[in-house]
């Protein structure tokens, strides 16, 4: 804690993404992983950033590493896997993705029925339809 901690600055950043105000956002993100740069909540909300600047290629290295960190994190392995297929590397995102309904059924459901303009390769790819049929095993 203290006035060096990142909580403040990760707050600061979350509400000028709100305001659309991402290139400020990002400059304190970056700021914060030049400080923190082995925390996970740090490389995957300047990831965020830059995803919603559309700027895929430069997420993805971020992403994997927090992936590496985390690699159960459903939130961490769905954002790589879009950004996976956002830079042409499908066939990496799909066993992501496949593990993701299985494992997170509900919740990656819900992830892929959002419009977001990364989701168009992941909703193009002949493998889509069957994604959403799988079921995922009961539980005893």
């Amino acid at each position: 804690m203290g006035l060096k901690a990142m909580g403040l600055e990760m707050d600061h950043a979350q509400v000028l993404v709100e305001q659309g105000q991402q290139d400020e956002a990002l400059g304190i993100m970056k700021s914060l992983s030049e400080r923190f740069p082995s925390n996970q909540q740090v490389l995957y909300n300047t990831a965020f950033i830059l995803v919603e600047k559309g700027l895929y290629a430069e997420a993805l290295p971020l992403l994997d590493r927090a992936h590496e960190m985390m690699p159960d994190h459903p939130q961490i392995r769905f954002a790589k896997a879009c950004m996976l297929a956002e830079v042409g590397r499908m066939e990496e995102a799909w066993p992501l993705l496949n593990a993701l309904i299985r494992d997170f059924p509900v919740e990656t459901r819900t992830w892929l029925q959002e419009e977001d303009t990364y989701m168009e390769k992941i909703k193009a790819d002949p493998r889509y339809p069957g994604l959403l049929a799988t079921r995922a095993p009961k539980r005893r």
